[in-house]
């Protein structure tokens, strides 16, 4: 098992793990219902710097040299700079999600004193083997050596797995946010 930041080379497995993390919402980032399309403006998205999915925030996590899992993370003071990239890639036909979009790219999901987890995924067939944790380990070290305090992240609270896990790994809910009209639980680990 190796952790490194992701390469551009990663492109599609990172995508298709991005996927799995954020479900429904990719249609919400892109603007776009086509599996292909929606594929394309990730791409496109991962690719380009300074973007919420740019190769620069994600580590991936190698197993039997293949990409087994991601992790997207970084200083929540500098989401709103990284949401401008969705501007460019954002399908110009969908003039009826632009809304939705924008009403995203607005909602708090951390706060500037935090390092913040945006997706975490892991492939099926690679969980249970401790890769989600090893992957918040290093985010955790890189927040730590950036002098960060806080590791955040945004857990639905109909995924009760997921929240337990995350406790389990010392996070502590600590108020709920609203995205979308969806509330999240907003989990905080002291590092510091």
């Amino acid at each position: 098992m190796i952790i490194r930041k992701a390469e551009k080379a990663d492109c599609q497995e990172v995508v298709n793990l991005i996927k799995l993390a954020i479900e429904d919402m990719a249609s919400v980032y892109t603007g776009y219902e086509n599996e292909t399309q929606v594929n394309e403006t990730l791409n496109a998205l991962y690719l380009k710097k300074r973007t919420r999915f740019s190769f620069q925030n994600i580590h991936v996590l190698h197993y039997q040299n293949n990409v087994a899992g991601q992790i997207t993370a970084y200083p929540a003071a500098i989401l709103p700079e990284l949401n401008k990239g969705f501007e460019f890639f954002y399908n110009p036909m969908a003039k009826d999600r632009k809304a939705q979009l924008e009403a995203l790219l607005a909602s708090r999901e951390g706060f500037e004193d935090e390092y913040y987890i945006d997706s975490l995924a892991v492939y099926e067939a690679c969980r249970g083997l401790g890769f989600a944790r090893h992957l918040i380990n290093e985010i955790e070290l890189i927040a730590a050596s950036a002098g960060y305090k806080k590791l955040s992240l945004l857990v639905d609270p109909d995924n009760q797995n997921a929240e337990r896990l995350y406790e389990k790994w010392a996070f502590k809910s600590d108020k709920r946010m609203v995205v979308l009209g969806h509330s999240y639980k907003h989990m905080v680990k002291d590092i510091g």
